[in-house]
C-alpha cells in the first residue's frame, strides 16, 4: 500500500498477519517543485535554490559540497540535504562545476568530458546529463548552451 506522510514523503508498506511486524519501508519520494528524490539524490532543475526546498521540506538540512550548512542562495550540484531521516545528494541540472550556478563554465566542461580532455565525478556526471537519458553525450551540450542562451529549458 502507497503511504504519504503529511511532509510530503512518499513511501510503501507490505501488509502481513498482526503478529509480525509487517510495516516494511520499500520506497520512498520526496518532491516539490522543480526536484524529486532519484534513489540517494535529489535532483533539481538549474534555478532551484535552498528557500525552495527548505520552504517544501519543513525541517531540512543544507550543506554546501564542503558540508557547511547553507540557508539561502542557490543549490549546487554535491550539496546535500538531510530531511526526514534520510540524506540526500544535490544533483542540480546543469551544474557540471559545482559551483550552484549554470554557466558558460558548465557546458565547457561537458565539452571536454566528451572529448576526453578531463574527468567528471559521478555526482558531476548526472548534473551533466540534462536531457536525463543515462548518459552524457553531446546532446547534453547542445541543450545546455541553449538552455543558457535562452532558447531551451532544463526540466525533470
Amino acid at each position: 500500500d502507497k503511504v504519504v506522510t503529511d511532509s510530503g514523503t512518499t513511501g510503501y508498506v507490505a501488509r502481513g498477519d498482526d503478529d509480525e511486524d509487517y510495516i516494511q519501508v520499500v520506497g520512498s519520494n520526496v518532491s516539490g517543485k522543480g526536484f524529486e528524490t532519484s534513489g540517494s539524490n535529489l535532483v533539481c532543475e538549474p534555478d532551484v535554490t535552498v528557500s525552495n526546498i527548505t520552504s517544501k521540506l519543513s525541517g531540512a538540512v543544507v550543506k554546501d559540497a564542503k558540508g557547511k550548512k547553507v540557508t539561502s542562495g542557490n543549490i549546487g550540484t554535491g550539496y546535500t540535504i538531510e530531511y526526514d531521516g534520510e540524506k540526500y545528494t544535490v544533483v542540480k541540472l546543469g551544474d557540471v562545476d559545482s559551483d550552484a550556478r549554470t554557466t558558460s563554465a558548465d557546458y565547457v566542461k561537458i565539452k571536454n568530458y566528451i572529448m576526453e580532455k578531463s574527468s567528471l565525478s559521478d555526482v558531476q556526471k548526472q548534473g551533466a546529463d540534462v536531457d536525463l537519458d543515462g548518459k552524457t553525450t553531446s546532446a547534453d551540450y547542445v541543450r545546455l548552451k541553449n538552455y543558457i542562451m535562452g532558447k531551451d529549458n532544463i526540466t525533470i
